[in-house]
């Protein structure tokens, strides 16, 4: 049976996810941590799956038991979800140095974050035939955060533009998705990714669709051709925010299972 672990401070919401928790009997939550030294004495003795972490966790912040983490054995590393007020580009590209899985954005509705952590928990064992069930989870989500930079860079996406982060974000959705071929962009993706940033589908979308032009201005050509050259529109000339995700998804995909 997985197991989470959340850390932070212990109020209300906390007794919300262990109340909600209990409608899924394929989950153990352990009591709340209130510190870091709390977390890191219940990750060092006790077998953790996942842990949810305030990225505020007292005394300092949640990157002294993210560190802890990172210095274990690759199969002793439990998921990590990071939740917060707000993140900041600079913190989110700190927090993938951390393989974190996943950002929540308070106030934390439990209805969301039990379904998505047993989600990504399920992730890693149900991607069809070409499964990763011989991988640790670990494993695989080092795998997939560098493949999906490197097809990022190869396209020549900058990663300063705010559609690189949420584009990551999207094909990753897309890849751990259980079944990508019903994932819709503006009912699935762009209110999920706007929930992780604290900002609103339209903005994602606009950043999106921004980043893709860039990479259509910037990238090299012979690139984008292969990736793309027989699914554009010819009127549009680059390939739509939902054609992008789906084929880079499919790539890195292919890549990552194989």
């Amino acid at each position: 049976m997985p197991s989470l672990l959340v850390a932070g401070e212990c109020s209300s919401i906390y007794r919300n996810i262990a109340l909600f928790g209990k409608s899924f009997p394929d989950i153990f939550i352990y009591p709340c941590a209130k510190t870091c030294s709390e977390a890191i004495e219940i990750l060092q003795t006790k077998q953790v799956d996942a842990i949810l972490i305030d990225l505020l966790l007292p005394p300092n912040d949640c990157f002294e038991v993210l560190t802890v983490i990172h210095n274990f054995k690759l199969t002793n590393r439990p998921l990590i979800f990071v939740h917060a007020s707000s993140f900041n580009n600079r913190t989110m590209e700190r927090l993938q140095d951390y393989y974190v899985a996943y950002c929540f954005i308070k106030p934390l509705s439990p209805e969301l974050i039990i379904p998505r952590i047993m989600q990504l928990i399920r992730s890693t064992k149900m991607l069809g035939v070409n499964s990763v069930s011989s991988l640790n989870q670990l494993e695989y989500l080092e795998r997939l955060s560098a493949e999906i930079t490197q097809q990022m860079r190869s396209l020549g996406i900058p990663a300063h533009l705010k559609g690189y982060h949420f584009l990551r974000s999207a094909i990753r959705y897309s890849v751990c998705s259980n079944a990508p071929t019903t994932i819709a962009v503006t009912k699935d993706i762009y209110p999920n990714i706007s929930l992780q940033y604290d900002t609103t589908p339209a903005l994602v979308e606009r950043s999106i669709r921004n980043a893709i032009e860039v990479a259509w201005v910037r990238g090299n050509i012979d690139v984008l051709h292969n990736y793309f050259g027989f699914t554009i529109d010819s009127s549009k000339g680059k390939p739509t925010n939902s054609e992008f995700i789906a084929m880079v998804a499919d790539r890195v995909r292919q890549t990552v299972c194989n």
